[in-house]
């Protein structure tokens, strides 16, 4: 008998009461129908929240062998994902957004991606085969962020660099997660562009995906945050011009 990949699926989640009930529910028992070839369990990640969250992840952990907490005393998803890994003991990690905006059908895709060697596997709202309802205003800022990594950074791997459903390699990826400096929203481009010029294999899967109107993401600066993150590290030196080899 072979033996089951083990994954660890985080929920990094700050100031989230209103939703982290339903979605764990939801994550628990897609889990449980759909991951049957996996050993998996979920873990909260939370991340300095000032409602009721942090309570509300004990509750539910306390009630659920299949979940866990991870309490961090300031917020930060990057901060949450670098705790998460470091602590993981699994073979792979998975984390999703946890308004689970993104369709969860995409994550056994994502982990067979990564059975058959991938080191990264991604999800792509911009693929001509998803589905993704949201604002306007939020589908141009997020091809135009992409476009500019491609124009600035020179990345080629991935085109989705922000997406809240990704899932990679432990063994492989640690010591990139180590280097990466940013531990809030930037965190997602540091890492992919980091495990790029590492020659990791990055595999995109379309991902369908239904923006949740309710966000504590304030997109100024947001934005303001992922420019600074750019800057940094086109001037480390990550750019087209660069090979690994360069960065050595």
């Amino acid at each position: 008998m072979s033996i089951k990949p083990s994954v660890r699926i985080v929920l990094p989640a700050y100031n989230e009461q209103l939703c982290l009930a339903q979605s764990v529910r939801r994550m628990l028992d897609f889990c449980d129908s759909r991951l049957t070839g996996y050993n998996w369990h979920i873990l909260i990640a939370e991340n300095g929240s000032t409602d009721s969250t942090p309570r509300l992840a004990d509750r539910i952990a306390e009630n659920n062998p299949w979940v866990e907490v991870l309490h961090l005393p300031n917020p930060g998803r990057g901060a949450a994902l670098k705790k998460a890994c470091a602590t993981c003991e699994t073979d792979y990690l998975l984390y999703s957004d946890v308004d689970l905006s993104a369709d969860l059908n995409a994550i056994p895709e994502l982990l067979h991606a990564l059975d058959s060697g991938a080191d990264l596997a991604i999800g792509n709202r911009l693929h001509a085969r998803a589905k993704v309802t949201r604002r306007v205003h939020r589908e141009i800022l997020s091809r135009g962020y992409n476009l500019i990594l491609q124009t600035v950074l020179g990345v080629k791997k991935f085109k989705d660099a922000q997406c809240g459903l990704k899932a990679w390699r432990i063994e492989k990826t640690l010591s990139i997660i180590h280097r990466v400096e940013d531990d809030r929203w930037f965190f997602d481009t540091e890492l992919l562009v980091l495990a790029e010029e590492a020659g990791l294999s990055i595999r995109e899967i379309p991902v369908n995906w239904v923006e949740d109107p309710v966000t504590s993401v304030k997109i100024p600066n947001t934005i303001a945050a992922k420019i600074r993150g750019i800057i940094r590290l086109r001037s480390n030196g990550f750019s087209r011009d660069h090979s690994p080899s360069d960065l050595s």
